[in-house]
């Protein structure tokens, strides 16, 4: 009776053990499963951010290049607005003196 109460007991403590590894193995497995979902959600949000951030990048450089553009142009007709105020001057000069002359 001792023997048969022995053997139940090993039995009983042997199934506790195989349920406790079993339910080992499933919450590691539900762990792995959760982390493995957590990396791929992390992943797909760098790679959104990383997206959007490419995407500002672009249009930094091309508001950029746009105000270069503008700059250039600004520049330009600064130039021109310059010259064309010389060549004005120059002419006012050049009829003030014929005036002159024409006034001896």
């Amino acid at each position: 009776m001792i023997a048969a109460a022995r053997n139940k007991a090993r039995t009983d403590v042997s199934d506790a053990q195989k349920k406790a590894d079993q339910a080992v193995k499933e919450a590691q497995l539900e762990a792995k499963k959760k982390v493995e979902a957590a990396q791929k959600k992390a992943q797909k949000d760098v790679d959104r951010v990383k997206k959007q951030s490419a995407e500002s990048l672009e249009q930094v450089k091309q508001q950029l290049e746009e105000a270069k553009k503008e700059r250039e142009k600004a520049i330009a007709k600064a130039q021109a607005n310059t010259l064309s105020h010389y060549i004005v001057n120059a002419l006012q000069d050049r009829r003030d003196r014929k005036n002159k002359e024409d006034d001896n």
